[in-house]
């Protein structure tokens, strides 16, 4: 799991997976984790989707459970307070547009269409070059990542590749 590693010495934080970059985000929404939810474990850096409810007023959001399961959303950012989310608890979760650190499952080059998978209860979700033209595109990587459980970033821009938008 990422934890934190900090020298006391150093000048700011390290990055953090689920950490948002760039100081304005305009795309950070308060969801809710769809109370029947089967997946079992969700946490930063999580990517999720949206859940078809019937009702207004809360966003409604379950965990992908990988590059074919459903167009993603975003992804659950970094909390200090809380790193571990079930079914019902609220969340914030960065959608198109929104900077995020994560963390590679292999090597990523610079400007690759990137897919995620689920986390699991011994690691965190990786991050990898989306494999053929039906998988869900979560985002564009930003920076290069030389290997697996390297943190880099990805601007989070979701697509469906049966649809032409």
């Amino acid at each position: 799991m990422a934890y934190l590693t900090q020298n006391p010495n150093q000048t700011f934080m390290a990055p953090v997976l689920g950490q948002v970059d760039m100081a304005f985000q305009v795309n950070v929404k308060s969801c809710m984790i769809y109370i029947s939810s089967i997946i079992g474990y969700l946490s930063a850096g999580s990517p999720v989707k949206l859940v078809p409810q019937a009702g207004k007023g809360q966003i409604i959001v379950d965990g992908a459970d990988g590059a074919t399961d459903a167009p993603y959303y975003g992804v659950i950012l970094y909390n200090p307070r809380k790193n571990l989310y079930a079914a019902g608890d609220m969340c914030e979760v960065g959608c198109a547009g929104t900077v995020v650190y994560l963390e590679a499952g292999a090597a990523v080059r610079r400007g690759d269409h990137v897919e995620s998978a689920k986390a699991t209860s011994t690691g965190d979700p990786l991050v990898t070059t989306v494999a053929n033209g039906t998988d869900y595109e979560l985002g564009l990587a930003l920076d290069q990542a030389a290997g697996a459980a390297e943190l880099f970033r990805v601007e989070i821009r979701p697509s469906d590749p049966a649809l032409a938008y």
